[in-house]
């Protein structure tokens, strides 16, 4: 008799994130503003600090956070929860689901990285989680997800695992290398009301209202490797993006494989 193969985990997003490197520093007073070609919409927030080379706008996007943050090596676009769930049973920051979500922000990255300066290193990060009604069924949604580590499912408390297994590039070159961090844990989360305290015994007392939510929480950062002192050519900017989506989408549907 075959063995059933399990569902695939319905994972939600919390944040998407897309980091380039610099090949040279920017200069300080150089804005590199591509919020208005992104967004399409003026940002709701903007901090800028010239001597530093610092910029950074957020805004509405699409129903959701988005943030765009400038220094003179780095720049960071992430996506997040603007606190409007679209998920009315869940209280959880997320957004979207995540095959759904990130395809339409590699897109939009895609069209970022055509005006991109010259860049030596790019980087795909995700926050995902799975809400479970206990920390033993979250654990063992881990336990599918991370066959080669034993876990207790129902001693165990605080659990995380973290670990970076490389792979080889397939769009550039195999002399360079894909930093593929994954870390596994679980989330709680509960409703704390604080009473003050009048009186000979002053201050406050917390108390938790609600039953304790749990969830399977993964952190992955997929990152081309520092070592690799190359530009990364205008033409296979996209492809390798696409890599590291396609290498971020296999760890979060089957775990801790080499």
């Amino acid at each position: 008799m075959s063995k059933k193969k399990s569902e695939p985990i319905d994972w939600l997003v919390e944040q998407l994130r897309f980091s380039a490197f610099m090949s040279a520093p920017l200069a300080p007073n150089h804005e590199l503003d591509e919020w208005h070609r992104i967004a399409k919409s003026d940002p709701a927030n903007v901090l800028t600090k010239p001597a530093e080379g610092v910029l950074r706008k957020e805004g509405e996007f699409d129903g959701k956070l988005l943030t765009y943050e400038q220094s003179p090596l780095r720049i960071d676009w992430r996506l997040s929860s603007n606190g409007q769930n679209p998920f009315d049973e869940s209280p959880w920051p997320v957004f979207g689901h995540l095959n759904s979500e990130t395809e339409k922000f590699i897109q939009l990255m895609k069209t970022w990285l055509t005006n991109a300066p010259p860049l030596n290193r790019i980087a795909f990060g995700l926050i995902l989680l799975r809400p479970k009604n206990t920390n033993e069924d979250s654990l063992k949604l881990l336990g599918r997800v991370l066959p080669d580590i034993k876990i207790d499912h129902l001693n165990t408390r605080d659990f995380n695992y973290k670990i970076n297994r490389r792979r080889k590039s397939k769009s550039i070159s195999p002399k360079l290398e894909i930093n593929r961090l994954s870390s596994w844990s679980i989330a709680s989360l509960s409703h704390i009301a604080v009473e003050l305290l009048q009186g000979q015994t002053q201050g406050s007392r917390a108390t938790e209202m609600t039953e304790r939510l749990y969830a399977c929480r993964v952190e992955l950062d997929i990152n081309t490797a520092p070592e690799f002192d190359s530009n990364i050519a205008k033409s296979k900017r996209k492809n390798l993006l696409d890599e590291l989506n396609d290498l971020a989408i296999e760890l979060s549907l089957k775990g801790d494989i080499k």
